[in-house]
């Protein structure tokens, strides 16, 4: 420590310009006092003063510059060892040249001497950087930054002497020197298994993400609803089928309850599936009825170390299996009804011909007696019913025997006209509606006008205080859609026969059931429950199709479709053009109350260039409509519907835009809406079922329209 002062304090006095002053303006006194003293005490007490506080001062200034130099040349031992023992490679630029360097640069560059080192920054790299400039160019601009923010970090490449390339963090920090002056530290940092590390986890990112997204393609895919809901019942993640069931996004209903958003309900559902999963700890699965459709629900929980971390919820809508479940069971039941009816027709029938026979016969012996032969009357007329009946169950079981010929449907539609009117009675006010082209179809012209007979009888009885009947001829397209909704056998024209009338209608139960053998609404002895049963064998024995609609006080409609005949065998039979004209954009707002209807309506509309609006019933179309009244350029209703049917919701939306464009839909034809007074003539109007072509065409000449 001794030592360490002395050179200290040797450096101290050599260097400092104050000291080496001081020093000498104490000898000068001294000399002067020895000079020219005269030897007075006074001076010599005086002089002594000085000479003693000189030497105090200028000990203790001494004494400071040593502590100074020896914390300075500490600071630069620790500087030193730092700069010789760092990991990172450690240099100084000075101006733009390496002027210093530690071991470990000379590591890193695979150099044995540091004056090889000693180089413009841009000669210990390749020509270019990996961003095309050249390092020299983009060396001097780093400096440049370094200096103007106060230091700089950046990625550089740089090439060892062996010729190989490999990155490095660079970072720039200016040290400013006498007179202003200021070089750079500069530090290397090998970054080569970072980037390595970088570009592993960016390869397995991309893998990540390629697989979530064929993994989510493949969950949008699935036409069930797939989502991940957690134990307080929030929905985590969903897929396009489960939002677009809410009419949502999938990103739209995360976060949200799954009662809330799928069942409106303010707490979980009593039977719900997923509580039984989160409790149970295993698979739960409901059958659910939702908006009139019917999902099959599974809630498999996700487990975890604690228990259940997550539930897993498929909801498949199994409305349309249902139905074709029931369709299928209804089938198989008339089929085994008609199997039996046929089996014991037969002998029935033999048993009617010998008492019709031999009632003739005792009616020839009784001439005599009046009396007699009135009972033998009523004995053979309830044995012609009986034929009749059998004849009945004959069709229905598809063992009659048919004569297929061909004919136009509109000369079948004239001919039953008179004798229609005659059954139905002057009551009832009785149309007939055909085109002017031929309509030709393979039938049995005999099981058609029985067919006709049975409907025009229903509907009179259906009328007891009179009403309107209108029966219509007409070809319609069926699509694929609607054929695959329907058990239709094929796609393309069909003949179709409609029969309305504006009698008390039907409700749903009644509607499933009026196929059925020996159903009746009727009286006893009013009617024996065949005559729709045998209308529904005639049709199926001609491969065609029959459909219902029907609402209690409204009326009842049947649509009957025959397969059109031949082209070799129509001659002038109207040629269906198939040409659907393509919407501009417009917004058209869809009221309908059927779900299946609504979306398939809305389907054929956003394929044809249209953007809708859906809502359910006229109360909703109102209030749609005033949120979007500047958009919607024309209105598409269905006359029936809850809470508020087409017309008055019409009469609504015409009080805020009187010119708002309407067309209405309905399944039964646009005679009966008039003569019940549901719309005034000169609507425009859409059948049902729908057909594409025929409603995209309308709408484009209704939007056409001035």
């Amino acid at each position: 420590m001794q030592t360490e002062n002395s050179l200290s304090l040797w450096s101290v006095v050599k260097n400092s310009r104050i000291s080496l002053a001081l020093w000498a303006i104490l000898v000068l006194l001294m000399f002067w006092y020895e000079v020219y003293s005269c030897g007075e005490k006074a001076h010599e007490s005086i002089f002594l003063v000085y000479w003693i506080v000189g030497a105090v001062f200028i000990v203790i200034h001494t004494r400071r510059e040593m502590k100074k130099n020896i914390d300075l040349i500490r600071s630069e031992d620790k500087f030193r060892i730092l700069f010789e023992r760092s990991m990172d490679a450690v240099l100084l630029l000075d101006e733009d040249k390496f002027v210093e360097c530690n071991p470990a640069a000379l590591s890193m560059m695979h150099c044995t001497k540091p004056e090889l080192l000693v180089a413009h920054p841009w000669e210990l790299s390749p020509p270019e950087q990996p961003d095309g400039r050249p390092s020299s160019e983009k060396a001097i601009e780093m400096i440049d930054i370094a200096h103007e923010r106060g230091g700089h970090r950046f990625e550089w490449i740089h090439r060892r002497m062996d010729g190989k390339d490999f990155p490095v963090e660079v970072t720039l920090v200016p040290i400013p020197l006498d007179h202003g002056r200021k070089v750079l530290f500069t530090t290397w940092r090998d970054i080569t298994e970072r980037k390595k590390a970088e570009e592993a986890l960016k390869h397995r990112e991309e893998m990540y993400r390629n697989l979530s997204s064929q993994f989510n393609a493949l969950l949008d895919a699935i036409p069930d609803s797939i989502s991940l809901i957690s134990p307080d019942y929030k929905v985590l993640w969903a897929n396009r089928t489960a939002a677009e069931r809410v009419g949502r996004k999938p990103d739209d209903i995360e976060g949200q309850s799954c009662y809330g958003l799928w069942f409106n309900e303010k707490a979980p559902c009593e039977e719900c599936p997923i509580r039984d999963s989160i409790q149970s700890g295993k698979l739960s699965e409901r059958h659910v009825v939702r908006n009139n459709r019917r999902f099959d629900v599974r809630a498999v929980p996700a487990l975890g170390a604690d228990g259940v971390v997550n539930v897993i919820r498929v909801a498949r809508d199994v409305t349309e299996h249902s139905k074709l479940e029931d369709q299928l069971r209804q089938s198989q039941k008339m089929e085994s009804v008609g199997t039996l009816a046929g089996g014991i027709a037969h002998d029935f029938n033999n048993i009617i011909t010998a008492i019709i026979g031999y009632g003739y016969m005792v009616q020839k012996k009784l001439k005599d007696d009046p009396a007699t032969q009135e009972f033998v009357e009523e004995i053979i007329d309830g044995a012609t019913r009986a034929a009749e009946l059998t004849r009945g169950l004959l069709t229905f079981s598809r063992k009659q025997l048919i004569n297929l010929q061909y004919h136009n449907l509109n000369c079948i539609v004239s001919n039953m006209e008179k004798m229609l009117r005659r059954i139905i009675g002057e009551d009832i006010a009785f149309e007939t509606v055909i085109g002017d082209k031929d309509i030709m179809v393979r039938i049995d012209a005999a099981q058609i006008d029985q067919l006709l007979m049975n409907l025009a009888t229903n509907a009179r009885d259906a009328m007891p205080n009179g009403g309107h009947l209108i029966i219509k001829a007409e070809v319609v397209a069926i699509d694929s859609s609607y054929a695959e909704a329907h058990l239709f056998a094929g796609v393309g024209d069909y003949a179709l026969l409609a029969v309305s009338d504006t009698g008390i209608g039907m409700d749903a139960e009644t509607r499933e059931r009026i196929f059925e053998p020996f159903f009746t609404t009727k009286e006893v002895g009013k009617g024996t429950g065949l005559g729709l049963a045998m209308a529904y064998g005639i049709i199926k024995q001609h491969n065609g199709n029959i459909h219902v609609y029907s609402e209690p006080g409204i009326g009842t409609t049947f649509k009957i479709y025959l397969p059109m005949a031949p082209l070799e065998k129509q001659e002038s039979a109207t040629k269906h053009v198939s040409y659907a004209p393509k919407g501009r954009g417009e917004t058209i707002l869809i009221a309908e109350d059927d779900s299946h209807v609504r979306s398939v309506v809305s389907l054929y509309l956003k394929q044809a260039g249209y953007n809708t609006i859906e809502v359910e019933n006229g109360e909703e179309a109102i209030s749609k409509f005033k949120e979007n009244a500047e958009k919607v350029a024309v209105l598409v209703l269905d006359v029936i519907m809850p809470v508020k049917n087409g017309r008055a919701a019409t009469d609504e939306i015409k009080k805020i835009k009187p010119d708002i464009k309407v067309i209405y839909m309905s399944g039964y034809t646009d005679d009966i809406i008039t003569k019940k007074g549901m719309l005034e003539d000169g609507f425009d109007f859409i059948s049902k079922p729908i057909n594409s072509e025929i409603m995209l065409t309308k709408i484009r000449e209704v939007l056409d329209r001035p």
